[in-house]
């Protein structure tokens, strides 16, 4: 600011200058003048004196437009230094605005694209579980229909044995059995389970006749409790298969059901952090 006000004050003196010059020159003639009628006075001296004067009154001038300059000059470079502050406080304040807004510009995009990752982790676990569900259903259905036919075979063989047991006592009782029942769910057994029950299945039917047979025979009897007892084993086995598939079923699912959760709770998270520095983000653009 003050090399900026150096033109200014040099044309200033000058101008002061030409003026002393030109009152100094008035003054001269009228010296001049006044001394043709003096006799006294020389027109020299009364020059001299005059020139005293002039040089006396422009000296106080020049020293009163000196203080005035510095103090306008003081004036404004103190100015001048408040705005350059100014000015370079607002440039480091923007800088620092504009690196945080980048920094959560960058913060709020990395965050966005785990938050999608983690929507597509809560989908496929979505799809897993239901695809295991369904498969557990299907699995379930069969176990249900292969429970209801050897439950139906030992029911028939339970009564059939029942029935025998009552006719050696003497006592009224229905001891057909209907082997067509049972050959159906020997296909239901194991192979080697299957095998016994169709041998046992030679010895109590008899060509030519129908299914249904009346025992009355203590080796029937005998035969009859070796069918109950793998078609019982072969039931307890597919309970503990079905208890153990189901097992496994619950607990896979509720590892997928807990990876969703998880997933769900840090997409949630996620969400409220992105909310928060967008608010922040906002902030930061307004100033």
């Amino acid at each position: 600011p003050g090399s900026k006000l150096l033109p200014f004050t040099r044309l200033f003196r000058s101008l002061r200058c030409i003026e002393a010059m030109r009152a100094m020159r008035f003054a001269v003639v009228g010296a001049v003048a006044a001394c043709a009628g003096a006799e006294t006075v020389t027109p020299v001296e009364k020059v001299i004196e005059l020139l005293k004067k002039l040089a006396a009154k422009t000296t106080a001038e020049g020293k009163k437009d000196a203080a005035a300059y510095d103090k306008y000059a003081c004036v404004c470079k103190e100015q001048a230094d408040d705005k350059l502050y100014a000015i370079e406080k607002s440039r480091k304040k923007i800088g620092k605005l504009e690196a945080k807004i980048n920094e959560l510009t960058g913060e709020v995009a990395e965050l966005n694209t785990q938050i999608s990752d983690l929507s597509v982790t809560i989908s496929d676990h979505e799809a897993e579980i239901k695809t295991i569900t369904e498969q557990s259903d299907t699995a379930h259905a069969g176990y249900v229909e292969q429970a209801k036919e050897l439950d139906g075979c030992i029911d028939a063989l339970g009564r059939a044995m029942k029935a025998m047991e009552d006719s050696k006592k003497g006592q009224t009782g229905d001891s057909d059995v209907d082997l067509a029942q049972i050959r159906k769910g020997s296909n239901l057994l194991k192979p080697d389970a299957k095998v016994t029950v169709l041998a046992a299945l030679q010895k109590l039917d008899k060509p030519g006749e129908a299914h249904a047979y009346t025992y009355q025979s203590n080796d029937i009897i005998a035969t009859l409790q070796d069918l109950l007892r793998t078609f019982k084993e072969n039931k307890k086995e597919l309970d503990e298969e079905e208890f153990a598939r189901n097992s496994a079923f619950e607990k896979k699912k509720l590892a997928f059901e807990n990876e969703k959760k998880f997933a769900e709770k840090d997409k949630a998270e996620r969400e409220a952090i992105v909310e928060a520095k967008n608010e922040e983000l906002k902030a930061h653009e307004r100033d």
